[in-house]
């Protein structure tokens, strides 16, 4: 996983309450890079989940937390210069958790692996599930 480089990369665009936009200052000004940061509150993170009552836990209010990033991936034709295309680009990732104790950092990565294991092939090793899914295909071929 590439790691970021606040210090030296970014600065805030934008910060209020329940939301932070960071901008890469080593990205060119007519491609940006930014990332958004996002907290919300959540008053019941069982709304939905088929969950039967008597399981819940002790509170229903959780959080939710948004990463995404936006930027835009420039192409040049290596032989023909003056052909030039800009790709934008966006990405995020939700993540909703009950505040609950048991729901820790380690927790959370463990099932951020998960998510990131759906976008593999049974094997894991290459990148043909996301080639798939990329063109609509949404269904594993081992099932």
């Amino acid at each position: 996983m590439a790691k970021l480089n606040y210090t030296s990369n970014f600065v805030v665009k934008s910060d209020v309450p329940g939301n932070c936009i960071i901008t890469n200052t080593s990205s060119p000004m007519d491609r940006p890079e930014n990332i958004r940061y996002g907290y919300q509150e959540v008053q019941d993170v069982y709304k939905g989940s088929g969950i039967d009552p008597a399981y819940y836990g002790n509170s229903r209010k959780g959080v939710s937390v948004v990463a995404q990033i936006t930027e835009v991936q420039r192409v040049v034709d290596s032989e023909d210069a003056s052909y030039i295309v800009d790709l934008p680009m966006a990405m995020h990732l939700v993540i909703k958790v009950p505040a609950h104790q048991l729901i820790t950092p380690a927790v959370v990565y463990t099932m951020l692996g998960r998510l990131m294991a759906a976008l593999h092939n049974e094997a894991g090793d290459d990148s043909t599930k996301l080639t798939a899914l990329l063109r609509g295909a949404l269904n594993p071929p081992e099932i």
